[in-house]
């Protein structure tokens, strides 16, 4: 593996892995406490699973391209892997909560409450709105900003600051912060 590569390369094993987690918990678990929209829309399994194996397969394609148009669609990519790792790790965690809630109510012989699907629904698109596109939206906003205006700012050059002493670092990043005023 290159070395260039392995960041791209932990984010889609992470990625991959946390999909087929989610996959196997859901699975596994009770369909009444399932929040994934897709399977509330369609009832099935099947239709809930092929868009996480596309999307193990759409990102496994950019990783092992390695090409990407522009910086911006390679952050793009990085930051779809992180958030979507992120949102699918927390699926896969309550699908684990939820199994754990049913053993526990079947030990107890309570019942559990259940959830009607507009609920649900409601929850999951305010979730992922909230942990997912919001700051998707957000840091590719951000990033578009930043690569637009990168060469036309000026970077003050730094004198080496190995071997200073604390005090003497302290005061020189003090000039540094005055010579951006001036």
């Amino acid at each position: 593996m290159k070395p260039k590569k392995w960041p791209i390369t932990v984010l889609f094993i992470a990625f991959a892995t946390a999909n087929l987690v989610d996959i196997i918990t859901a699975l596994s678990g009770n369909s009444a406490y399932e929040a994934n929209p897709i399977f509330l829309f369609s009832g099935s399994w099947l239709v809930a699973i092929i868009p996480k194996l596309i999307a193990i397969a759409v990102f496994g394609f950019f990783w092992h391209k390695e090409r990407y148009s522009s910086k911006t669609a390679y952050f793009a990519i990085l930051a779809a892997l992180v958030y979507g790792t992120l949102i699918i790790s927390l699926g896969a965690a309550s699908n684990v909560y939820a199994m754990h809630q049913v053993h526990q109510s079947q030990i107890t012989g309570q019942p559990l409450p259940t959830v009607d699907d507009t609920t649900a629904k409601n929850f999951y698109w305010i979730f992922v709105m909230i942990f997912y596109v919001v700051p998707f939206c957000l840091s590719f906003i951000t990033f578009l900003i930043y690569n637009s205006t990168v060469e036309r700012i000026e970077v003050i050059k730094r004198k080496s600051r190995k071997g200073l002493s604390w005090t003497k670092r302290l005061e020189m990043d003090w000039l540094d912060f005055k010579k951006l005023f001036s």
